[in-house]
């Protein structure tokens, strides 16, 4: 093999090896981005089916004329009752800070 054909072919083989890599990497990027999202996705119908759950619970404890209420516990999810100045009633848990700037 000439010197010339050898050249010719490291540059095209650099080529091929590049362009496939890149291909590939692309692609990878691409999936991987896909997948995040459909967990996300896939996260948030369970957290919106969990919290409608809880708030149809909630709104049928407030209808109910029991003298005992007994507040509704899901391992799923964290719940707390605030009053309208904004002081911890009760829940399963009590954040320190809270932003109440989305008012």
């Amino acid at each position: 093999m000439q010197s010339s054909e050898k050249k010719s072919l490291y540059r095209f083989l650099f080529i091929y090896v590049t362009s496939t890599f890149t291909l590939f990497a692309i692609g990878a990027v691409i999936f991987y981005k896909f997948q995040v999202y459909q967990i996300e996705q896939s996260e948030r119908r369970v957290l919106k089916y969990n919290s409608d759950k809880m708030i149809h619970t909630l709104q049928q404890l407030h209808k109910s004329s029991k003298k005992a209420l007994i507040y509704p516990n899901d391992p799923l999810l964290k719940t707390a009752i605030y009053d309208i100045d904004k002081g911890y009633i009760f829940g399963s848990f009590k954040p320190k800070d809270i932003d109440w700037s989305s008012e």
